[in-house]
């Protein structure tokens, strides 16, 4: 009985499962593709199989389509795989679209990363002052803008002025306050501004307020499309990025998807070419033909301008002539990469506008123009057509444009006198050849019907239909050959010009040319230096001979002040003088300065009073500081980045310096303070002996105990401590531990950098 109790518990025994076996927990040094992720991942085996979680892979650089937090199956993903427990590594390979997209960038413009500059509040005064003298009669004339501004906000004012035969008239220009934002690429007018518009419509004069989009506030920016460049390399490889056969890119990538962003691309036709190139020089190749035009905008940019006013009657006759209440409004949007949309309306009493147009990349061919407007006033209603297309290559170039209106067609500008042209046809043609030279052929033709006089109430024509042409070739020493030419169909006028022009050396240069035109012919001989640049002297010396005689003598001098012209002139009988003197005042850091003409924004440099160094603005030479040790520098670009240097050769030896160059960014029509920190130096050289008399060693160092400032001693026993202390008795130790004792007393204080010694150490 015993024994058949053993065999029933054995058989009962042997007839259950064994126990599945514990999951086993692995950490593997993980290389994906042949690359090595310098990741440590955890793996579990179970039941054979390998499982991870997905937040592990994307640690490796992989991407899983799953928002699930799941271990998966390796076998599920990867196409192969191989464990080597023995060094605790796996080896993965996936697809290539499973792996990260790295990003590549082209070069980043320096403008992306400087921060714009601090706000200084300020004020200027440009003025262009010219006086002439001809046959007794003289005259005098001034252009003149005041600008007061403070970062965003800037308020400028120009006018004329002008005096002749004892009369003086003065005119005002434009009077604006404009408000920039450079993150929101926003600007905002208030007073004389042009309006916006778009190529179908037209711009006036108005004064009120404008709320607009500005791209210029971003100069970096790319707002037109770009082509898409994505690849993918199998195994780690090399990219290189070319634009029209010329390398733009070289980066090494693993493997996977990657995508160039932003790539450089010049406007018109052209071709972007990537190769990818693995460990063992196999190469892809890939051509992308694109076309690629600032009339395009890229996709979901959007651009507006909206303004409201009175229109702005007789500039340049009247200071303030508005009249009659419009508005106006334009906005353009990136559909797609290859369709821009826009519209624009506006209004103004008895007169109601708008139209819609669209912009469209034709394949890599060049971009279609499309637009269509209507206008409504009191007794009719009008239609504007457009159509264009426009083809531009490093080699050929073509455009075509065609407006049409009817005769009930009005806008703004038409209410107020300037009527809108009937027919508009505009070709141009150019075809650029490094060895043949470069050759442009315009057509255009134009229809337009001017209001009636009283006397003469109908409609009269004024009809336009010019051809012209252009010739350009690069001969040989730096000379070079032009023609240019054009023919009026409707007036029978014409002209030609032909000549040659010539550079000597790096400023000077001389042309000739010959002139035939409606019964006119002359012939023009001149040389002349330009004064560019602070310091230069410029001149100009011309004589025209023929049907029209003149003969010019000019010379100009350009300085940190101004610059300055006069000029000697003979028009047949008649000789005239003029003198000239361009230039600005500035209010800049509770400075006065006398300055070039500022057009956009500026900097005083400030040296901490150390004067006559020289500055440099981008490597180039711009001046030296003045007695108070400031400059100002005339010429900047507004929200771009702006090199500003000292050459430290210029520096007394006593002068200590930070940084010796910055970069900045200023505000539009803005003055900005770089200031270097300059400051004297209270250094001393010393000289120091051992007990013995003999000059201590080259290269050992001394230590000064008052501040703890050490020092290696050079030849002959000098060493030098840029800041010595003097308070007390100073002790200077040695290595060896002598001391050398110095009486402050004993500091000359009228040398630059003083020389103390022989002191010697016991």
């Amino acid at each position: 009985m015993r024994l058949l109790a053993v065999c029933a518990i054995f058989f009962c025994l042997a007839g259950q499962p064994e126990a599945a076996p514990a999951d086993e927990i692995l950490l593997l040094e993980v290389s994906v593709n042949g690359r090595q992720t310098q990741t440590v991942l955890q793996f579990t085996r179970r039941a054979g199989k390998l499982f991870v979680s997905p937040d592990e892979l994307q640690s490796a650089g992989l991407r899983l389509n799953t928002t699930s937090k799941e271990q998966v199956d390796l076998s599920s993903i990867a196409e192969d795989f191989q464990l080597d427990m023995a060094a605790q590594k796996i080896s993965i390979r996936v697809r290539p679209d499973l792996l990260n997209t790295t990003q590549l960038n082209t070069a980043t413009s320096e403008s992306e990363t400087v921060a714009l500059a601090d706000k200084y509040p300020g004020a200027l005064l440009n003025y262009d002052v010219l006086a002439s003298q001809s046959g007794g009669s003289k005259a005098v004339s001034a252009l003149a803008e005041a600008r007061a501004f403070y970062g965003p906000h800037v308020f400028s004012s120009t006018g004329l002025t002008y005096a002749h035969e004892g009369k003086t008239n003065s005119l005002r220009l434009d009077s604006t306050y404009t408000y920039s934002n450079p993150n929101s690429l926003q600007r905002y007018r208030l007073g004389d501004f042009i309006s916006n518009g778009l190529p179908w419509s037209r711009p006036v004069r108005m004064g009120g307020i404008q709320l607009s989009t500005d791209f210029a506030l971003r100069p970096d920016l790319v707002t037109f499309p770009t082509p898409d460049l994505r690849g993918e390399a199998v195994v780690a490889s090399n990219v290189d990025l070319f634009l029209n056969g010329i390398r733009q890119l070289s980066e090494t990538v693993p493997p996977g998807p990657f995508e160039i962003r932003r790539p450089p691309v010049a406007t018109g036709a052209g071709t972007m070419s990537i190769a990818v190139t693995d460990a063992l020089g196999r190469q892809t190749f890939r051509n992308i033909p694109f076309y690629a035009s600032e009339k395009l905008l890229r996709d979901g940019l959007l651009s507006y301008s909206i303004e409201a006013g009175s229109i702005r009657k007789n500039y340049g006759l009247q200071s303030s002539d508005y009249g009659g209440a419009a508005t106006s409004a334009s906005v353009r949007y990136g559909w797609s990469p290859t369709v821009t949309i826009e519209g624009h309306a506006e209004a103004t009493s008895g007169l109601r506008q708008a139209g819609i147009g669209a912009t469209s990349a034709f394949h890599e061919w060049g971009v279609l123009s499309a637009a269509v407007s209507g206008s409504a006033t009191a007794d009719n209603l009008g239609r504007q057509y457009l159509l264009g297309f426009e083809r531009r290559a490093a080699n050929a170039s073509f455009s075509i444009s065609k407006t049409q209106a009817d005769r009930h067609y009005r806008d703004i500008g038409a209410m107020f006198g300037i009527p809108v042209p009937r027919s508009l046809l505009t070709m141009s043609m150019g075809l650029y050849s490094q060895k043949y030279g470069s050759f442009n052929l315009a057509y255009t033709s134009a229809r337009t019907t001017l209001p009636g006089t009283e006397s003469m109430p109908e409609l009269r024509p004024l009809d336009a239909d010019i051809i012209s042409f252009s010739y350009f070739k690069s001969l040989f020493n730096r000379t070079n050959f032009f023609l240019t030419g054009y023919k009026n169909r409707t007036d029978h006028s014409y002209g030609l010009t032909v000549g040659l022009l010539m550079a000597l050396g790096e400023k000077d240069s001389v042309s000739s040319t010959y002139t035939s035109g409606s019964g006119l012919r002359n012939f023009s001989l001149q040389a002349s230096r330009p004064a560019n640049l602070v310091g230069d002297i410029g001149w100009q010396l011309q004589d025209n001979e023929g049907d029209f005689t003149q003969r010019l003598a000019e010379f100009s001098y350009r300085s940190n002040a101004a610059r300055a012209s006069f000029a000697v002139a003979q028009n047949g009988n008649l000789l005239s003088q003029r003198a000239n003197v361009r230039g600005a005042l500035v209010w800049a850091d509770n400075s006065l300065f006398l300055s070039n003409w500022v057009d956009d924004s500026f900097a005083v440099v400030d040296t901490n009073g150390v004067s006559n160094v020289a500055v440099y603005a981008e490597n180039r030479l711009v001046g030296r500081t003045d007695q108070r040790g400031k400059l100002l520098i005339p010429d900047l670009r507004a929200y771009e980045a702006n090199k500003i240097s000292l050459d430290l050769r210029d520096l007394p030896l006593d002068v200590q310096v930070g940084a010796s160059e910055f970069t900045i960014k200023p505000q539009d029509r803005n003055g900005v303070v770089v200031r270097f920190k300059l400051a004297k130096s209270l250094g001393v050289r010393i000289i120091l002996k051992d007990s013995e008399g003999k000059f201590l060693a080259v290269g050992s160092t001394v230590k000064l105990k008052q501040g703890g400032h050490t020092a290696i001693v050079g030849y002959d026993g000098e060493t030098y401590f840029p800041e010595l202390q003097i308070e007390g008795t100073l002790e200077i130790i040695t290595a060896s531990g002598a001391v050398c004792r110095l009486d402050p007393g004993s500091i000359p204080q009228n040398e630059t950098i003083p020389v103390i010694g022989p002191l010697t150490c016991k």
